[in-house]
Protein backbone atom coordinates (compact mmCIF):
# COMPACT_ATOMS: atom_id res chain seq x y z
CA UNK A 1 0.00 0.00 0.00
CA UNK A 2 2.88 2.19 0.81
CA UNK A 3 3.87 2.45 -3.21
CA UNK A 4 0.08 3.42 -3.79
CA UNK A 5 0.35 6.14 -1.83
CA UNK A 6 3.57 7.69 -2.75
CA UNK A 7 1.85 7.50 -5.94
CA UNK A 8 -1.18 9.47 -5.00
CA UNK A 9 0.69 11.81 -3.28
CA UNK A 10 3.19 12.13 -6.20
CA UNK A 11 0.15 12.78 -8.47
CA UNK A 12 -1.30 15.23 -5.88
CA UNK A 13 1.70 17.11 -5.83
CA UNK A 14 1.68 17.39 -9.45
CA UNK A 15 4.84 15.04 -9.72
CA UNK A 16 3.37 13.17 -12.38
CA UNK A 17 7.00 11.82 -13.62
CA UNK A 18 7.16 10.05 -9.74
CA UNK A 19 3.69 9.52 -9.95
CA UNK A 20 3.99 7.58 -13.08
CA UNK A 21 7.18 5.84 -11.65
CA UNK A 22 5.34 4.38 -8.91
CA UNK A 23 1.96 3.73 -11.05
CA UNK A 24 3.93 1.41 -13.34
CA UNK A 25 5.52 -0.60 -10.28
CA UNK A 26 2.12 -0.97 -8.92
CA UNK A 27 1.01 -2.70 -12.52
CA UNK A 28 3.06 -5.28 -12.52
CA UNK A 29 0.69 -6.87 -9.30
CA UNK A 30 -2.64 -6.73 -8.38
CA UNK A 31 -5.69 -8.03 -10.08
CA UNK A 32 -6.91 -7.83 -13.77
CA UNK A 33 -9.71 -4.87 -12.27
CA UNK A 34 -6.67 -3.19 -10.04
CA UNK A 35 -4.75 -3.56 -12.99
CA UNK A 36 -7.44 -1.62 -15.62
CA UNK A 37 -7.51 1.24 -12.63
CA UNK A 38 -3.38 1.84 -12.07
CA UNK A 39 -3.25 1.84 -15.94
CA UNK A 40 -5.84 4.58 -16.07
CA UNK A 41 -4.18 6.41 -13.35
CA UNK A 42 -0.85 6.26 -15.49
CA UNK A 43 -2.72 7.67 -18.72
CA UNK A 44 -4.37 10.68 -16.53
CA UNK A 45 -0.85 11.45 -15.38
CA UNK A 46 0.47 11.24 -19.03
CA UNK A 47 -2.40 13.70 -19.92
CA UNK A 48 -1.52 16.19 -17.15
CA UNK A 49 1.93 16.13 -18.50
CA UNK A 50 0.90 16.68 -22.13
CA UNK A 51 1.91 13.30 -23.27
CA UNK A 52 -0.86 12.49 -24.96
CA UNK A 53 0.16 9.55 -26.83
CA UNK A 54 1.38 7.41 -24.24
CA UNK A 55 -1.72 8.57 -22.28
CA UNK A 56 -3.41 7.01 -25.13
CA UNK A 57 -1.37 4.03 -25.13
CA UNK A 58 -2.82 3.29 -20.96
CA UNK A 59 -6.14 4.14 -22.15
CA UNK A 60 -5.90 1.33 -24.65
CA UNK A 61 -4.18 -0.56 -22.66
CA UNK A 62 -6.80 -0.26 -19.83
CA UNK A 63 -9.54 -1.10 -22.58
CA UNK A 64 -7.90 -4.39 -23.46
CA UNK A 65 -7.01 -5.52 -19.70
CA UNK A 66 -11.15 -4.98 -18.80
CA UNK A 67 -12.33 -6.74 -22.36
CA UNK A 68 -10.20 -9.28 -21.35
CA UNK A 69 -11.56 -9.60 -17.87
CA UNK A 70 -14.94 -9.92 -19.14
CA UNK A 71 -14.29 -12.30 -21.57
CA UNK A 72 -13.02 -14.64 -18.66
CA UNK A 73 -16.04 -13.94 -16.57
CA UNK A 74 -18.44 -14.88 -19.42
CA UNK A 75 -16.39 -18.07 -20.03
CA UNK A 76 -16.58 -18.75 -16.60
CA UNK A 77 -20.30 -18.10 -16.20
CA UNK A 78 -21.44 -20.13 -19.78
CA UNK A 79 -20.41 -23.66 -17.91
CA UNK A 80 -22.17 -22.94 -14.82
CA UNK A 81 -25.94 -24.82 -14.21
CA UNK A 82 -28.41 -23.16 -12.40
Amino acid sequence: MHLLDSAIEAELQADYRLAIKCYLRLSRQGSLLDRVGIYQAIARCFEKSGLYKKAAYWHERAGVTCNFRQRLWERKTEHTTV
